[in-house]
C-alpha cells in the first residue's frame, strides 16, 4: 500500500533518525516510513518497505543507507527494504520488475499526470466550490481500480470520460496569472515538502501549472537521440551543457524555458536547502534564462525543517504581485 500523506509528526520522526544536514526529502521519507511502522497498523514480520531511487550523483542515492540505519535504531531491523531503481542498486532476490509491473506503472503515471492537469486547470475557476475536487476523488478511485487489473480498454474509456466530465464543470470566465512550479522532484510535487505551495498560490488568485511526472522518467531514461527528438532539450543547451545529469540536471532549466515558450512566464523554482545540483541548474540558470527571456518572472524557494514558512509565503506573494501586474 502507498503510505498516506505525511504530517508534521512524521517530519519530527525523521529528524530523530536523519541528521538535519541531510537532504530534506530524506528526512521526510524516512520519517514517514518509521512513523507508519510505529503506529502498530502493520504486521512487522510480514511487512516490507519499498522506496524509489534514481541512482545518480545525488544525496538521494544515500536514502537506502539512511533508511537502513533509521530502521535499525527504531527497532525495525527485521523489516526488509527494497529499492525500486533501474541502476541495479541494492538488489533483493525476492523482488523483480516484471513487464506487467512496468505496464501498470506507466498507466498510473498517465492517470496521475492527467488528473493533476485537469484538477489544477479547473479548480481556480469553478463556480461551485469543491466541484473539481469531487471529480478528482471520483476518478482517483476509478483509476486505482483500473490499475489493479491493468485493463487497457477500461483505461482508454476512463481517460475520455475524465476529460469530458472535467470539461463540463461550470467555470467563471476570468483571467488569472499562471504560475509554474519547477525544481527538485519531491519538493515540486509533495504538499508537505513544499508547505502547501499549491494552496497558497490558488488562494492568492493564481492557476498552478506543474510539469508532468512522466517527464522526469523520460529524463531519467535519457539518451542523446531521444532527448533531442522528444523532450525539446535543445532549448536548454543554449544556456547550459546537457552533460549535467546529476539531480534534476538540465531538466529544471528545460522546464523553465518550455513553460516560458508556452506562455507561462511566472515560475517558482523549489528545492531542498543545499541541494547542490538543483541550485546550480535551477537557481544558477536564472540569469541566462532571464537574459534570453527578459519578461520571465522567476523566484526560488528553499525547503528545510528549519526554514521560516513566513519567508516562503512572502516569496510566493512577491511573485504573485508581479504576476498580477503582468496580467
Amino acid at each position: 500500500m502507498v503510505l498516506p500523506e505525511i504530517d508534521q509528526a512524521a517530519v519530527e520522526e525523521g529528524l530523530k533518525y536523519v541528521n538535519n544536514d541531510a537532504c530534506y526529502p530524506a528526512i521526510l521519507l524516512i520519517g514517514q516510513i518509521i512513523y507508519a511502522l510505529k503506529t502498530g497498523k502493520y504486521d512487522l514480520n510480514n511487512t516490507s518497505v519499498i522506496i524509489s531511487q534514481t541512482g545518480g550523483g545525488c544525496r538521494a542515492t544515500n536514502y537506502i543507507a539512511f533508511l537502513k540505519l533509521g530502521l535499525k535504531q527504531a527497532g525495525f531491523e527485521q523489516v526488509p527494504i527494497i529499492s525500486l531503481n533501474a541502476a541495479g542498486l541494492n538488489e533483493q532476490p525476492g523482488f523483480r520488475i516484471s513487464l506487467e509491473f512496468i505496464d501498470k506503472s506507466i498507466m498510473a503515471l498517465l492517470y496521475g499526470d492527467l488528473l493533476m492537469r485537469m484538477l489544477y486547470g479547473t479548480r481556480p475557476y469553478e463556480k461551485k466550490p469543491g466541484a473539481a475536487e469531487l471529480l478528482y476523488e471520483k476518478w482517483n478511485l476509478e483509476a486505482k481500480a483500473n490499475i489493479r487489473y491493468g485493463n487497457k480498454k477500461i483505461f482508454q474509456s476512463n481517460i475520455r470520460s475524465m476529460i469530458r466530465e472535467f470539461d463540463q464543470v461550470d467555470v467563471v470566465e476570468t483571467k488569472k496569472p499562471k504560475v509554474a512550479i519547477v525544481g527538485e522532484i519531491l519538493a515540486k510535487y509533495h504538499p508537505v515538502a513544499n508547505n502547501g505551495i499549491i494552496s497558497a498560490l490558488e488562494e492568492g488568485g493564481a492557476e498552478v501549472v506543474l510539469p508532468d511526472l512522466l517527464d522526469f522518467f523520460f529524463y531519467s531514461l535519457y539518451n542523446a537521440d531521444f532527448k533531442y527528438k522528444y523532450l525539446g532539450a535543445g532549448m536548454a543547451e543554449s544556456v547550459l551543457s546537457l552533460g549535467n545529469h546529476t539531480g534534476e540536471g538540465w531538466l529544471i532549466t528545460a522546464e523553465m524555458m518550455e513553460f516560458i515558450k508556452s506562455g507561462v512566464n511566472n515560475i517558482l523554482c523549489v528545492q531542498p536547502l543545499a541541494c547542490l545540483p538543483n541550485h546550480i541548474t535551477g537557481r544558477g540558470m536564472f540569469k541566462p534564462v532571464k537574459d534570453k527571456y527578459p519578461h520571465a518572472n522567476i523566484m526560488p524557494i528553499d525547503y528545510d525543517p528549519g526554514i521560516s514558512h513566513v519567508n516562503q509565503l512572502n516569496r510566493i506573494k512577491l511573485l504573485l504581485s508581479v504576476a498580477r501586474k503582468n496580467v
